[in-house]
C-alpha cells in the first residue's frame, strides 16, 4: 500500500526543514580560536583580544628571534603600530620561552610563556602562566614594547 502524496511531501518537507536547521546552527558557531594562525617556531601579539587585530586573526606581529623594539612594526594587515597594543599572544616556539618586556630593548619583564603553545587570549584581563606570579591587566595589557626569545 502507498502513502498518499501528502503525507510523502509532508515527510520530505520537515526531512528539508532539519537538514536546513542543521546547516544554519553549524554556520553560526563561533570560529575557533586562531592563535594558531602565528606559525610554529614564532611568537605572536595581536592588538585585539581572542588573536585578532582589526577583527582579522591574521594581523599580528610575529618573531622567530625578537623584536627589541614594537614602535617599528605594524600588525599585519593595519596601521597600527605594535608598541603598547599588544592584547593577545602565543609563543609557538618550540624550544625557548617568549619573554615580553615592558620598555624597548628588552628592559622591564612583564612576563614570560613556555614553549609549545602557551598564550593568553586577553591580557585585559591580567595574565597568570605557568612561568609566572599572576598580574593585573593594568600592568600587561598594551604595554609590551619588545619581546624575544631565551633559554
Amino acid at each position: 500500500m502507498t502513502r498518499p502524496f501528502a503525507k510523502r511531501f509532508g515527510a520530505a518537507s520537515a526531512l528539508t526543514a532539519l537538514v536546513g536547521s542543521i546547516a544554519v546552527v553549524a554556520t553560526a558557531l563561533p570560529a575557533q580560536a586562531a592563535w594558531d594562525n602565528c606559525p610554529v617556531r614564532y611568537a605572536c601579539v595581536w592588538s585585539g583580544d581572542n588573536y585578532m587585530s582589526s577583527g582579522r586573526h591574521t594581523g599580528y606581529i610575529k618573531a622567530e628571534h625578537g623584536i627589541p623594539d614594537l614602535s617599528t612594526w605594524l600588525f599585519s594587515g593595519t596601521s597600527t603600530n605594535g608598541a603598547n597594543n599588544a592584547t593577545s599572544v602565543v609563543n609557538r616556539g618550540t624550544k625557548l620561552r617568549a619573554y615580553l618586556y615592558a620598555n624597548k630593548k628588552y628592559g622591564t619583564l612583564l612576563f614570560s610563556l613556555y614553549p609549545n603553545g602557551e598564550r593568553d587570549p586577553n591580557l585585559g584581563n591580567g595574565i597568570d602562566t605557568r612561568a609566572e606570579v599572576p598580574k593585573p591587566a593594568s600592568v600587561v595589557n598594551n604595554n609590551i614594547e619588545s619581546f624575544r626569545f631565551e633559554g
